[in-house]
C-alpha cells in the first residue's frame, strides 16, 4: 500500500502520489499559493503586462 502525500490516506490504485484526484489538486493548489507568496516576481510579471 501507498501513502498518500496530501491526506496520509493508504491506498493501492491512485493519481501519481495521491489517493485521488481531489488530492493532487488540493497539492497543486498549495503548492501554487506557496509560490506565489514566497516569490512575488510570479505575479508581478502578469501586473507589468495589465498596466
Amino acid at each position: 500500500m501507498t501513502e498518500c502525500k496530501e491526506c496520509g490516506v493508504e491506498y493501492e490504485v491512485g493519481t501519481k502520489e495521491f489517493c485521488s484526484q481531489k488530492c493532487l489538486e488540493k497539492n497543486i493548489q498549495n503548492r501554487v499559493i506557496d509560490a506565489t507568496e514566497k516569490d512575488q516576481s510570479h505575479t508581478s510579471k502578469f501586473s507589468k503586462k495589465e498596466s
